[in-house]
C-alpha cells in the first residue's frame, strides 16, 4: 500500500481534501524530477473520508499497490503500445492508403496513441467513482487539533 502523511484542507460529503508532500512514493519514481520541476512540491488529493477527519487534521492516506499499478498502466504504458501499433501498421499499410510510409506511420501512430490518452481520460473519470481506485483516509494522526471551546474564539 502507497501512503502519504497530509493535513485536510477542506471536507465535502465523504470525501476530504488532503494536501500532501511529495515524499515517500516520489522518492523511487524514475518520473520524480519532471514533476519537481513542473509542479510544486505539494499538491492536493481528494480521498474517501470513512474516519470523519475534519479540516485542520494530520491524517495518513493510502492507496493500494494494484490500483496504483492499474492507473500507470493505463497512464503511461498503453499509449506508448498504441503509438508503437499505430506506427506499424501505418508503415505497414501505407501502400494500401496511398502514402508514403514515414507520414502514414506518423498519422497513425500519433492517431492511435492520442486514442490511447482519451480512452485514459475517460478510464480516469470512472475510475474516480470507483472505491478500489480512490485514495482513503487510513488513520487521523496525533497531534491533530481537537475542536473546542477555545476554536470559536478565532
Amino acid at each position: 500500500m502507497l501512503t502519504e502523511h497530509g493535513v485536510v484542507q477542506d471536507v465535502r460529503n465523504q470525501s476530504a481534501f488532503v494536501k500532501v508532500e511529495r515524499t515517500e512514493a516520489c522518492h523511487s519514481c524514475e518520473s520524480q524530477g519532471v514533476c519537481k520541476m513542473l509542479s510544486s512540491k505539494e499538491m492536493v488529493v481528494e480521498a474517501t473520508n470513512d474516519l470523519g477527519a475534519r479540516v485542520g487534521d494530520r491524517v495518513e492516506i493510502g492507496l493500494p499497490t494494484g490500483s496504483f499499478l492499474t492507473m500507470s498502466l493505463v497512464v503511461y504504458f498503453v499509449p506508448v503500445v498504441a503509438l508503437v501499433v499505430g506506427a506499424a501498421v501505418g508503415w505497414s499499410k501505407a501502400a494500401v492508403l496511398g502514402m508514403d510510409p514515414t507520414p502514414a506511420s506518423v498519422l497513425l501512430g500519433v492517431g492511435a496513441m492520442a486514442a490511447a490518452f482519451l480512452g485514459a481520460r475517460s478510464f480516469d473519470r470512472r475510475a474516480g467513482s470507483r472505491n478500489r481506485y480512490r485514495p482513503r483516509i487510513m488513520r487521523i494522526l496525533p497531534g491533530s487539533p481537537v475542536p473546542g471551546p477555545s476554536d470559536d474564539s478565532k
